[in-house]
């Protein structure tokens, strides 16, 4: 997408691109495709620092049996921001981001509560089914149709030979949805989730008061027969920290 939609609070915000204002390392969150992994039904939060080895990617598989056609994380940030702020600080990538566009899904968006201090990133719209997603033989990347589920072989041995590609993928915290590629193994990293300007007492443009971290993911499931569901991995406590001022 290359326009942003502002409503009343929440805002929300759709966005494709970075950038910056000020001394704010903007805040990215994208999903991309990848081999390392955990299983998304275990998770219960995701720390944008990265797993280790991987600064500033989480790597899932879908275990969930079914299509994921849309998934969402939520955290707390600092209250009253206006809507310029998150319109110009907070960066999520759909199916037309230049660099790394989304593999999985049409579109993204951003919805901020500044009473609460509430952000959610989402991901959601999927191209029509062309009927091979949840047979295990397709990775669907490029194809926007959704995160297949892992091929039932690989059940027990996600990581295993030909296991690390259908139903994989990456959530993606660095700036510009940087991840490393084959020809690209030392990037230049950044993230804006723990950039030291974004993170310390609200100020000077600041929007967090330390580190942030997103609970467990809501997911929206193509389930078999073609019936549509949303599964809250998301469980009943509170697994984000409340960084708001």
């Amino acid at each position: 997408m290359s326009g942003k939609v502002l409503v009343a609070c929440p805002v929300l915000v759709l966005l494709t691109a970075s950038a910056w204002a000020g001394t704010i390392t903007d805040p990215s969150a994208g999903v991309e495709a990848g081999g390392f992994s955990n299983p998304i039904s275990g998770v219960t939060s995701f720390n944008p620092a990265g797993d280790p080895g991987h600064p500033g990617e989480i790597g899932l598989y879908n275990d969930t049996g079914a299509l994921i056609t849309g998934l969402s994380l939520s955290t707390t940030i600092s209250t009253g921001l206006d809507s310029t702020t998150v319109a110009n600080d907070f960066n999520c990538n759909d199916a037309n981001t230049a660099l790394f566009p989304n593999p999985f899904f049409l579109h993204c968006g951003i919805a901020y509560d500044g009473s609460s201090g509430k952000l959610t990133i989402s991901f959601f719209g999927v191209n029509p089914s062309d009927g091979d997603e949840t047979n295990g033989t397709e990775d669907e990347v490029g194809e926007q149709e959704g995160i297949p589920t892992i091929a039932p072989r690989c059940i027990g041995t996600p990581d295993g030979e030909g296991c690390t590609d259908i139903g994989h993928f990456i959530l993606v915290f660095n700036d510009n949805f940087v991840v490393p590629t084959p020809g690209n193994t030392n990037p230049v990293l950044t993230n804006g989730w723990t950039d030291p300007n974004n993170v310390g007492s609200v100020g000077s443009g600041k929007i967090f008061n330390q580190a942030p971290s997103f609970g467990a993911a809501d997911l929206w499931l193509l389930l078999a027969g073609g019936a549509l569901a949303l599964a809250i991995l998301k469980r009943r406590r509170s697994f984000s920290r409340n960084i708001g001022s």
